[in-house]
């Protein structure tokens, strides 16, 4: 029988330590950035304990699961940043034995079901990882990337969020700013086309950069908005369950508000 179930995972704690990173002079109350973050192979892989969404196989059941609800999710800018912009995010499951999350992204959640999801092109596939824990400002802080493609290399975005029990359905978004030494950029261009992005290529220094970053402003919140056209696809579909209500999400501005006023 094949199911797909969402399922809290005890959640892994990592004590990570700040490291002193040197970053490109820039002022954070009024700069937010996003460089590209990458690296030449994947960091994460299943073996990972925090690593979403997996295959399991209990007693007569497999499928997939994952701590990260799929449906449509809007990011909500941080009210700071003049250029900041709202967007939506599809998240769904793909497969049953190899699996993995699927990402579209549009300006409007109309513009979510203009394509069928199941198709690859304009989709990313990837996975979310919980990094590890942090204390900041007196309180617990988990942080999180979001790791998509596999050849050549994934690349990062990384978010943040209160420690819960249950589904996830909001994150923080925190910003990207590149350590000094690791941009790689084509020497002398390539006309009007970008060729920059920061090279990170250890579990350890994209964990350090996911540190940094909590010294920043907030880009967003990035929150599940409640109901979605999503639908798993057939063969991931649970049988023999009745559907759980959807939870009320939370909308994650605590964390924003927290980080906002955080002193740089």
């Amino acid at each position: 029988m094949r199911w797909t179930a969402f399922i809290l995972a005890q959640a892994l704690t990592v004590t990570a330590a700040a490291q002193e990173v040197e970053f490109e002079t820039s002022d954070p109350e009024t700069d937010f950035q996003a460089v590209r973050v990458r690296s030449d192979l994947p960091l994460y892989t299943s073996a990972w304990v925090e690593f979403w969404p997996r295959s399991f196989h209990r007693e007569q059941y497999f499928g997939c699961e994952s701590r990260v609800e799929p449906g449509d999710w809007l990011f909500t800018p941080n009210r700071n940043d003049a250029f900041g912009a709202s967007g939506w995010t599809r998240i769904w499951l793909n497969g049953v034995i190899h699996c993995s999350a699927g990402f579209r992204y549009a300006e409007t959640k109309e513009s979510l079901s203009e394509t069928d999801e199941f198709e690859t092109e304009g989709s990313e596939v990837g996975f979310f990882v919980k990094l590890g824990e942090v204390e900041r400002a007196g309180s617990i802080v988990e942080l999180w990337a979001i790791q998509e493609g596999f050849y050549p290399g994934s690349k990062y975005s990384l978010w943040a969020r209160e420690p819960a029990d249950g589904i996830v359905d909001s994150f923080v978004a925190l910003q990207s700013r590149c350590p000094a030494g690791a941009m790689r950029e084509l020497e002398g261009g390539l006309g009007i086309f970008r060729t920059d992005y920061c090279a990170i290529n250890s579990q350890e220094d994209l964990l350090a950069l996911a540190v940094e970053m909590l010294d920043y402003q907030p880009l967003g919140t990035l929150t599940r908005v409640g109901n979605s056209d999503w639908v798993a696809p057939p063969e991931a579909e649970e049988q023999d369950a009745e559907p759980e209500p959807e939870p009320e999400p939370e909308d994650g501005s605590w964390l924003l508000e927290r980080l906002t006023s955080t002193p740089q």
